[in-house]
């Protein structure tokens, strides 16, 4: 969590990246249980599954759709449960 860059994007629910990263000494005790049970559980929350799809300007004529391509913003949580945590880092 300390790695985020904080001028990236905010995600689907408008958290900033710098918000994430000052409280990466507090975020991890709380969200690994959670993680842990919902591997154990084989299942996800439906809140965390969402994505906001948007387009983003290749080159070109910004008239033609052809031109852009789709990038998916994904909650905080989802991008990073997949990242092993550590409290000691």
């Amino acid at each position: 969590m300390r790695k985020i860059n904080p001028n990236k994007a905010n995600d689907i629910y408008k958290i900033k990246p710098a918000i994430i990263r000052d409280l990466a000494d507090y975020l991890p005790p709380i969200l690994t249980p959670l993680f842990n049970k919902s591997i154990d559980d084989n299942e996800y929350p439906d809140a965390l599954k969402y994505t906001k799809l948007i387009e983003l300007y290749k080159a070109n004529d910004i008239r033609l759709p052809v031109n852009y391509r789709p990038l998916s913003l994904l909650s905080f949580n989802l991008q990073n449960s997949s990242i092993p945590s550590s409290t000691t880092s």
